[in-house]
């Protein structure tokens, strides 16, 4: 299964890009889209985004000036339609491709090619399998829109998604071992709840995956695969995976229980920011525990006897929610959560674009290259997202301008905002200097921190990106908080950490 685009007539004429894997695919005059066209002064630097989780695929026009066509009909541009030109309806910039559709812009044409062998035989192999719950990550066309056209199968995979979909607020799994008490949070893919382990009687975390998010055999096998390789990360600044399984039901990992609240509840309590010294002195214990992550060196022996050599893992979602907060006598210690589940739920299938359109993640910490070259992250990109975290505590806003209005306009449209609306926000708001947003700072730490969050339009070549963006931010965590703590030294700042 897979989908495949295909540049029929115009300068890159006879380039073929197939895709198996969820991607995103930029078009327009900037470096890093995938069709870069820098001279042809039709096409906008962002034009459009494609979005291709297989075989799902959709296209959203990103405000450019011409606009784009998909099967001859026009969608958005700023310039108005030239007589005769079909329109579709202000504000609908988005469509969802289906296999033989073409897009044109300018004199660029591309044709949509989608490809789904044996569906009927792969579907009914995951509705053998007793541990198979809900959507996979290839996902069929879902009831609404195939009124009139499902076939059996089809229809059978659309009860079963919405009967798994109930399941995900209805039911408190059995897990053999624990004692679960209660519910304490849920995100887009899982369910965290307090849980005692009856064989130490301490408290835990256990974090279960929501049953309407599902896998084949072999994304279950690669993602057992990177739990493995993540309960091996033991320090004191991340939260440690005790343990990790799956039930006929539900997948789970064991997590230790933190006493205390996340960063995002502890800004809120405190109106929204910290005082230089405190904030400084959680993001160094941070990117501690992110520079041990960043620069460890795993080995992993397969059933078969092969080995293989893990060099650095990259968190992927840092953001204030994943940083959770308990007290070390009086001072605050931050510990990591989630750490490295986002590569996994990549590694098996669950990617940041879970379905073409939606995103798992917070994307108002991300860099651009976590969009257009997500597949390919680094510590790098690790580096931008913990410094948007530290801006946002010492300054209490976003590094850009943009998501508020971009949130309010999707609420008033009564939708949630997609790969493609953050992809504007990002392309069209640079990072703002944190002295604009916050004067008092010092302009040693000021420094650091806007170096942390430099942004450009980085190549598409994966080594190359890597490269730029070494050069430009940091290399991973552990530089950045060499030269933080260098420049607080410098301005004075008080730092307190807790005692060895």
């Amino acid at each position: 299964m897979h989908v495949e685009i295909k540049v029929t007539e115009g300068p890159a004429k006879g380039q073929t890009f197939t895709f198996r894997e969820p991607d995103c695919f930029l078009f327009g005059r900037a470096a890093d889209a995938r069709i870069s066209l820098p001279d042809d002064p039709y096409i906008s630097r962002h034009h459009f985004l494609l979005e291709i989780s297989p075989p799902d695929c959709r296209v959203t026009e990103l405000n450019s000036k011409n606009g784009m066509f998909v099967n001859g009909v026009r969608y958005g541009g700023r310039k108005p339609p030239e007589p005769g030109v079909i329109q579709a309806p202000a504000g609908d910039r988005e469509v969802r491709l289906k296999d033989g559709d073409e897009i044109a812009v300018g004199d660029t044409v591309m044709k949509v090619r989608i490809e789904i062998k044996d569906r009927f035989k792969e579907t009914k192999t995951r509705l053998r399998q007793p541990y198979y719950i809900g959507e996979d990550s290839e996902i069929l066309p879902d009831a609404e829109s195939q009124k009139g056209k499902d076939s059996p199968i089809d229809f059978l995979w659309s009860l079963l998604r919405d009967k798994e979909k109930a399941r995900d607020s209805s039911e408190i799994p059995v897990i053999e071992g624990y004692d679960i008490k209660e519910e304490i949070g849920r995100g887009g893919m899982s369910i965290v709840f307090r849980a005692v382990d009856r064989s130490t009687g301490k408290t835990v975390a256990i974090k279960t995956m929501r049953p309407s998010v599902a896998m084949n055999a072999e994304s279950i096998r690669l993602f057992q695969r990177e739990i493995k390789i993540t309960s091996r990360l033991k320090h004191k600044n991340i939260v440690e995976v005790l343990d990790y399984g799956k039930t006929e039901t539900v997948f789970f990992f064991v997590l230790e229980f933190v006493e205390g609240t996340d960063l995002e509840r502890y800004l809120n309590s405190q109106g929204g920011r910290l005082e230089l010294d405190e904030a400084v002195s959680i993001m160094l214990q941070v990117l501690e525990g992110l520079a041990y992550s960043h620069r460890i060196k795993l080995k992993m022996t397969f059933p078969d006897g092969r080995e293989k050599r893990i060099a650095g893992i990259v968190h992927r979602d840092l953001k204030p929610e994943n940083i959770l907060l308990t007290r070390s006598r009086d001072i605050l210690v931050p510990k990591l959560a989630d750490f490295g589940l986002s590569k996994s739920f990549e590694s098996a299938g669950l990617s940041n674009m879970t379905l073409a359109g939606q995103v798992a993640g917070t994307p108002v910490y991300w860099p651009r290259e976590q969009i257009t070259h997500y597949r390919y992250l680094s510590p790098v990109t690790d580096v931008f997202s913990i410094a948007a975290v530290f801006y946002e505590m010492l300054t209490g806003a976003y590094v850009r301008e943009g998501f508020r209005k971009m949130y309010d306009e999707c609420e008033r449209r009564k939708r949630t905002p997609g790969v493609a609306d953050y992809m504007a926000v990002i392309s069209e708001n640079p990072p703002i200097p944190i002295r604009e947003r916050q004067s008092d700072i010092p302009k040693a730490v000021a420094a650091v921190i806007d170096r942390a969050i430099q942004e450009v339009e980085v190549p598409s070549d994966e080594e190359k990106m890597r490269s730029v963006l070494a050069g430009l931010r940091y290399a991973d965590a552990g530089v950045f908080r060499e030269e933080l703590l260098a420049a607080c030294k410098k301005a004075g700042v008080m730092i307190q950490l807790p005692q060895e």
